[in-house]
C-alpha cells in the first residue's frame, strides 16, 4: 500500500522543509535532531499504546498552531514558523502519519489529525493498520538515522 517512491518522497519533502527552516532560523536548529528522535521512538509507542493515542500525544506536543501552520507552510518557498524545535519536530512527525494514513485512505484528511482520530475509531481499524503505518514509518526512521545527527 504505501510504497519506497512513496516513503522517499515525502521524506524529501520534510528534508526540504527542514533545510529551508535552518537557512531562515540559523544553524543552530534542532529539529532535525528530534525529529530523529522522534522516528525512533513513536514506533514503539504507537506498538504499545497504539495508533490513536501515539496520534493523539504528537498533536499535543506539536500544538495545533504549530501543526496548522506547518500544513500552510511545508512545499512553500516562504517558511512561517514560530515556536520551539521540539513541537515543529513533534508536527513534522505527525505530518509524516497523517500522509502516510492518507496515502492508505484517500478521503482522510491530514490537515486535522483529531478528525482523523474520529474517523479511525469509526471504522475500528486497529493492530493490521499499525502494522502498515509502521513498515512506512520504519523506513522514515532510517532516513532520519542516515540523513541527522543524533540529539
Amino acid at each position: 500500500m504505501i510504497d519506497r517512491s512513496f516513503t522517499l518522497k515525502v521524506f524529501r519533502e520534510v528534508d526540504d522543509f527542514i533545510n529551508k527552516y535552518r537557512a531562515t532560523k540559523g544553524e543552530n536548529v534542532t529539529v532535525a535532531s528530534k525529529l530523529r528522535s522522534r522516528s525512533r521512538n513513536m514506533p514503539i509507542m504507537m506498538e504499545d499504546e497504539g495508533l490513536l493515542a501515539t496520534i493523539i500525544f504528537m498533536f499535543a506536543k506539536a500544538s495545533r498552531e504549530t501543526y496548522d501552520r506547518l500544513i500552510k507552510t511545508i512545499g512553500k518557498n516562504k517558511i512561517d514558523i514560530k515556536g520551539k524545535d521540539d513541537e515543529l519536530a513533534s508536527a513534522l512527525y505527525l505530518y509524516i502519519v497523517m500522509k502516510g494514513l492518507n496515502k492508505i485512505y484517500q478521503d482522510i484528511k491530514i490537515d486535522d489529525p483529531i478528525e482523523v482520530v474520529h474517523e479511525l475509531e469509526k471504522r475500528r481499524l486497529g493492530v493490521p493498520l499499525v502494522k502498515i503505518i509502521i513498515r512506512y514509518l520504519l523506513e522514515i526512521k532510517r532516513l532520519c538515522e542516515a540523513m541527522y545527527e543524533a540529539e
